[in-house]
């Protein structure tokens, strides 16, 4: 999409009061969002407000651009630009990208505090080996605390898990295909899903659901705020990501979710509930009868719970950022 101008008053005109009228203007990109280089989310009621801080004169040195989601008035200041890391660049309808055409930060010299918020691969769930992430002990969620699987390889096939899943804290999460050699992330959440801790601890933080224990009904535990880009409408897991349900809406993943007769899943990508295909798709999902672990009826990854998973060529890469 190429980037265009659009201005204040004509952008006043189309979103009312999402935007203020200006006699200035500035460069922005309706469609697409930066991801991977979040400094800080709130939500302000125009994009003038959102652009205008990270213009600010004492911040200007860290926000090279922003995000505005128009629908949940939420603002995104980021420390990259899309020219400054493209593969980051998701497309996204309900977001408004700009630049910060003052912004003086140079990526190119990364301090401690910068390389900390890179993107760590932390997992990955494969359907064509053993259902390790659906183990009725559930031990890879919760207990293991040795490397499993190739954690040096972005393209492997096989199911992974590394040493930063238990260590690395971090705020977000993205899924990404191993057949994309770009790492284009198929979501990416925001608003700082993981809270600064781990992923073990924030899966852990919802109870002990080890051994066959029940661990929801009729809902999810826990959700975050996603957006999605790459080929995430024809990626297995996925096929709920644009319907709203009434456990779960379509911008949203959940954690430890269920729904109907025993559909569950770890973490539910888009939409749950009745219109939605319940509860099992995602990561780890299940029809077990009820929202527990166990490799009768669950998958690493899918669209449903089975006994025999959706065999895909590539795997689902989890990272932590």
């Amino acid at each position: 999409m190429k980037s265009f101008i659009l201005y204040y008053g004509t952008l006043c005109s189309l979103f009312a009061l999402k935007v203020q009228a200006s006699c200035n203007s500035f460069p922005t990109i309706p469609g697409v969002a930066m991801t991977g280089s979040l400094l800080k989310a709130y939500k302000v009621p125009t994009l003038y407000e959102c652009y205008s801080e990270c213009n600010s004169s004492n911040y200007s040195t860290k926000c090279r651009s922003i995000n505005y989601f128009l629908r949940d008035s939420l603002c995104h200041h980021n420390r990259l630009k899309v020219s400054d890391k493209p593969e980051n660049k998701m497309q996204h309808s309900d977001s408004i990208y700009a630049d910060n055409p003052n912004a003086t930060g140079n990526v190119t010299s990364t301090s401690s505090s910068e390389s900390a918020k890179e993107w760590v691969l932390i997992a990955r769930f494969s359907n064509i080996d053993t259902k390790n992430w659906m183990a009725y002990n559930g031990e890879w969620w919760y207990d293991i605390t040795t490397d499993q699987g190739d954690k040096t390889s972005t393209v492997g096939s096989l199911d992974m898990i590394t040493s930063a899943f238990w260590t690395q804290k971090g705020r977000e999460i993205k899924i990404t295909r191993t057949d994309d050699p770009t790492h284009t992330p198929l979501l990416v959440t925001t608003s700082n899903c993981l809270g600064d801790m781990t992923f073990r601890e924030k899966i852990s933080s919802y109870g002990n659901f080890r051994n066959g224990a029940v661990w929801s009904s009729e809902k999810c535990l826990g959700n975050c705020a996603v957006t999605y880009g790459g080929k995430y409408q024809s990626t297995v897991g996925f096929s709920q990501s644009s319907c709203d349900g009434d456990v779960l809406t379509r911008n949203k993943i959940g954690f430890w979710c269920d729904y109907g007769a025993g559909d569950g899943a770890v973490i539910s990508i888009g939409g749950v509930g009745s219109a939605c295909g319940r509860a099992d798709h995602g990561l780890a999902v299940t029809e077990e009868n009820a929202g527990k672990f166990g490799t009768s009826a669950g998958c690493d990854f899918g669209d449903y719970g089975t006994s025999s998973c959706q065999k895909q060529s590539y795997a689902l890469n989890l990272w932590v950022q």
